[in-house]
């Protein structure tokens, strides 16, 4: 598990907006300035925000991007997210997701693949949701509520064997 890092929420309005991409215009919820965050990474090359184009974000427990000039983080210790993760809404092929080349059977169709960075894109997401997981078991189970969940799983895992 990724430990995300404290940090405090500064702003001169009363509250930040947590964009659902690294970018805005995708407002999911807000925090309170004074408030602390858990910053799991960060993004160098996110969306532009206050008229700058190439801006730093940081992914927070709970989900979502907040703009970090307005996050007091820690000069080190808050690692950067993946490449992948720094790609904001425009379509896969812009974003250099997927491949498209003529279908050799029908030229009026396409072949679409993933690239390699739309491979680490959809590796990083999966991470994110792994890490994200097992820090909300940690941070909202008890010891005894974990293993029952252990149990369930194995269950399930009995259920959709041969």
């Amino acid at each position: 598990c990724v430990v995300p890092v404290n940090a405090t929420v500064k702003t001169t309005v009363s509250k930040l907006a947590v964009q659902k991409t690294p970018k805005t215009g995708n407002t999911l919820r807000y925090v309170y300035g004074g408030s602390t965050v858990g910053v799991i990474c960060q993004v160098n090359n996110g969306g532009t925000a206050d008229g700058k184009t190439s801006t730093t974000w940081d992914a927070i427990s709970g989900g979502g991007w907040v703009y970090n000039p307005y996050v007091t983080t820690p000069a080190t210790g808050i690692r950067q997210c993946g490449t992948g993760a720094t790609v904001s809404t425009y379509n896969s092929a812009e974003r250099g997701l997927i491949h498209r080349r003529p279908d050799p059977g029908d030229g009026r169709r396409q072949v679409i693949s993933l690239s390699a960075a739309g491979r680490e894109f959809f590796e990083d997401k999966r991470r994110a949701s792994e890490e994200w997981l097992c820090q909300a078991l940690q941070d909202r189970l008890t010891e005894a509520e974990r293993h029952t969940v252990i149990q369930a799983l194995a269950l399930l895992d009995r259920l959709s064997g041969p």
